[in-house]
């Protein structure tokens, strides 16, 4: 569970993640805005349920990233609209594959957060979520180093889609004695 706040901009975030996460997050951004309703408004018709059919259950409630998510509809709005940018990343890299079930619920939170149980508010810095060697006052490089630092070992983007922070960080780490 995080929120890889890796640019400022939702979309571009969404689009530096490395294939896996294009996969995976969203599911994490739906988990986290599901806690944002109640159960009521979580069980009731018209609500897109779980892959499984289910209704949607609070999930890592006490997550920083939940706690920060659920602090403003500003923050809502960024993780709503950074999902539905990851569901799109994910079909521009995945061509012909389905959409991400969670797409509809993205969706959904979106037609929706004046609903939520958040209280109106301004966008602010999601907590930084990495061990203390990462952390510095600019969450975003503190996120890119981060995302260099502990993810690499298994990231994977298309050709020629590597972020440049990425590439400059991964040329660094090269030279480095």
């Amino acid at each position: 569970m995080n929120v890889f706040y890796v640019d400022r901009v939702p979309g571009v975030a969404a689009r530096d993640l490395c294939n896996q996460h294009i996969v995976k997050m969203p599911i994490e951004c739906a988990q986290m805005l599901a806690n944002c309703f109640s159960k009521e408004q979580l069980a009731a018709d018209g609500v897109p349920r779980t892959q499984k059919g289910t209704v949607r259950k609070y999930s890592y409630y006490n997550h920083p990233c939940s706690k920060w998510l659920r602090e403003s509809r500003g923050n809502m709005r960024w993780l709503v609209l950074h999902g539905l940018a990851m569901c799109e990343e994910k079909r521009v890299r995945y061509p012909g594959k389905p959409a991400l079930f969670v797409e509809g619920f993205l969706h959904w939170c979106a037609c929706h957060i004046h609903d939520s149980l958040v209280p109106e508010g301004d966008f602010t810095t999601p907590p930084l979520c990495m061990p203390d060697e990462y952390k510095q006052d600019d969450p975003v490089e503190a996120y890119r180093d981060f995302y260099c630092g502990e993810k690499m070992s298994f990231a994977v983007w298309p050709a020629h889609r590597t972020p440049e922070w990425a590439v400059l960080r991964a040329t660094i780490q090269a030279m480095s004695p």
